[in-house]
């Protein structure tokens, strides 16, 4: 398998340079027909659900629907979501994110963004289950929305950016990214198509 720094000319992604990580993105990965095809293909899953985190000791509703699959439990806000079997489309697109990355992933986190007031806040993702330095691959399908990083340590605002994510996208956040910065998708009060994220992860313990 190749590793994340000999990757294939085919899957070669543009590299952004961060301090002390990078992220590496793939704005076309899929051509738009393929993109459409996937996107009706998860719609259709059955599985969406709005989940309810808990926050400042109140149990609310988070802002999106979701989904999960994978061969390995995952846990996030105090949702625990068991290890079941990941539908066809979602096993093709973690092979295609493995191949391009050259890294293994056991979880899948799909978000259902319907319109622009759903939305995810600034967060990392630090579950220990995930590892020290966990790497985040994420396809983006649908409307394009607005993918925002800052670095924790507000000394070094200047790293932070914004970068928008179109229909058939892959953006990996590589391993560095979740232990010095903060991610977000804001909201929008633009009038944007729905968009679903299909996130894959590696659950080490």
């Amino acid at each position: 398998m190749n590793t994340l720094f000999s990757l294939s000319p085919v899957f070669a992604p543009q590299r952004i340079p961060l301090q002390k990580a990078e992220l590496l993105f793939w704005p076309a990965f899929y051509p738009p027909e393929v993109g459409d095809h996937l996107l009706e293909e998860l719609r259709s899953q059955p599985e969406w659900r709005t989940q309810h985190i808990r926050m400042f000791g109140r149990l609310l509703e988070e802002p999106r629907l979701t989904a999960h699959c994978g061969s390995a439990p995952y846990a996030y806000s105090g949702i625990a979501l068991p290890p079941q079997p990941c539908p066809a489309v979602v096993a093709r697109l973690q092979a295609d994110a493995e191949a391009a990355t050259g890294l293994a992933f056991n979880t899948a986190l799909l978000n259902r963004y319907l319109t622009g007031s759903h939305y995810m806040g600034w967060h990392r993702d630090a579950e220990p289950s995930l590892g020290p330095s966990p790497a985040v691959a994420s396809f983006s399908f649908g409307g394009e929305r607005l993918f925002k990083l800052k670095p924790r340590d507000k000394a070094n605002s200047e790293q932070s950016l914004s970068l928008l994510l179109p229909h058939g996208s892959l953006l990996l956040m590589a391993p560095g990214i979740q232990e010095h910065y903060l991610h977000a998708l804001p909201k929008t009060a633009k009038a944007v198509a729905e968009r679903i994220n299909v996130t894959f992860r590696r659950v080490v313990g």
